[in-house]
């Protein structure tokens, strides 16, 4: 933090401007820390947790049977859709 700190107070005071690919290069890693700070730090990317608990509310089972595309060998056959 520091280190950043001084980095820009060093470049407005000699008024130096950074260069085209490395301000595209820090725009890109301030939208990644962005992104990792909006993340669920207990679900993955596709809220894979959160549509598994609602289906099991849902169904009001302990458990759920996962099917491997058409080898469906359950008696009840649960899907879980992602929703748009």
């Amino acid at each position: 933090m520091l280190k950043k700190l001084l980095a820009t107070s060093a470049t407005s005071f000699n008024a130096r401007v950074q260069g085209k690919i490395k301000w595209i290069s820090v725009q890109k890693k301030l939208e990644q820390e962005a992104k990792l700070r909006q993340m669920s730090s207990t679900d993955t990317p596709l809220n894979t947790v959160n549509l598994m608990q609602e289906k099991q509310k849902e169904l009001q089972s302990p458990y759920l049977i996962l099917s491997g595309g058409n080898k469906a060998l359950s008696l009840t056959q649960t899907t879980i859709i992602k929703p748009k």
